[in-house]
């Protein structure tokens, strides 16, 4: 073999090296993940200087905006570099980061954050570890789709008849991050239609749906009005319902009794993720007979786009011995 070709082979080796790019990964259940918050030394004495780092990403479907980085735990406890006491929450911000794109295997927006301080003040023939949180706050958007089946009376019979499926579940489909649009078991049913008596205009139904929290923090909504922004352990959900589908309108959904379109700011009900990580919604909806008319099959659907601010956490522990 040649030294030419030898030459080429590691050019080609190198140019590869050069272009590759981090893979995109996707969470389905989160939105910015931490991978990775660490404190150098582990181990010191006091009036050292620590590092905290911390790297982050975004790895759901949707863009995270207003990102702030806090260190908790620190504020009149740790010192700067000169000794005196850290006064308020450190933070740092990220204006907007970028979701992952898999079909170009790009990745999302990944960041990093650093701060030093020297350790709490401990006297000599002390030693005790210190837990530093890394909180990050971010505000995000979720979207959902439910798709109900709907099929008039005269259509139950039919396949009554010759034994096909009635109850077909509503398909539903979220985009990834830490909240999700979710059908329980006692309302995945097949709306049907009573197309037989006309003497009724509209045909009411209820669907059960939730919105559940399926990530590895908590919403915490700024709510206006509210004394520090958030109220209780937070929760609150921001956006939209749409209704789609011939004849069909919200009767009694979170307090709304027509149209259909459902601003949650605007409900009589609110919308917040209870202790449990779930929010239900009895949404009662109409369909007017005479616009549905013969339609043997169709579609009655949901979309949501909810936003709202989200909070996950990291902690780190460094001992520190008296001097």
């Amino acid at each position: 073999m040649n030294k030419s070709y030898l030459f080429l082979i590691a050019f080609v080796v190198l140019i590869a090296g050069c272009t590759t790019t981090e893979p995109a990964k996707i969470d389905a259940n989160n939105g910015i993940t931490i991978s990775g918050f660490v404190v150098t030394p582990s181990e010191t004495r006091e009036g050292n200087l620590v590092l905290f780092d911390t790297e982050f990403q975004n790895t759901g479907g949707t863009t995270a905006k207003n990102v702030e980085v806090a260190l908790l735990r620190v504020e009149e406890i740790w010192r700067d570099s000169f000794g005196h006491p850290v006064l308020g929450t450190p933070k740092q911000t990220v204006t907007t980061m970028k979701p992952p794109i898999p079909e170009l295997n790009r990745a999302g927006t990944r960041s990093q954050k650093q701060w030093e301080f020297m350790t709490p003040s401990l006297p000599q023939g002390i030693t005790t570890s210190f837990v530093v949180t890394n909180r990050i706050s971010y505000d995000y958007n979720t979207s959902g789709y439910i798709a109900f089946t709907a099929m008039t009376e005269d259509e139950i019979q039919r396949r009554e008849m010759h034994n096909e499926p009635q109850k077909i579940a509503p398909d539903v489909v979220n985009s990834a991050g830490p909240l999700h649009i979710t059908v329980p078991e006692q309302g995945r049913q097949t709306l049907i239609i009573d197309n037989q008596d006309l003497s009724e205009q509209y045909e009411s139904r209820s669907l059960s749906i939730q919105i559940e929290n399926v990530g590895d923090g908590f919403p915490i909504t700024p709510e206006p009005g509210v004394a520090g922004g958030v109220l209780g352990a937070g929760g609150k959900l921001s956006g939209t319902i749409d209704l789609f589908g011939a004849g069909a309108e919200f009767e009694n959904c979170l307090g709304v009794t027509s149209g259909k379109t459902i601003r949650l700011d605007d409900a009589q009900i609110t919308t917040r993720i209870r202790e449990n990580g779930k929010v239900p919604i009895a949404c009662g909806i109409k369909i007017d007979k005479r616009k549905w008319g013969n339609t043997a099959v169709g579609s009655v659907n949901l979309a949501f786009n909810i936003f709202y601010r989200y909070y996950v956490e990291s902690e780190a522990s460094i001992k520190v011995i008296g001097k």
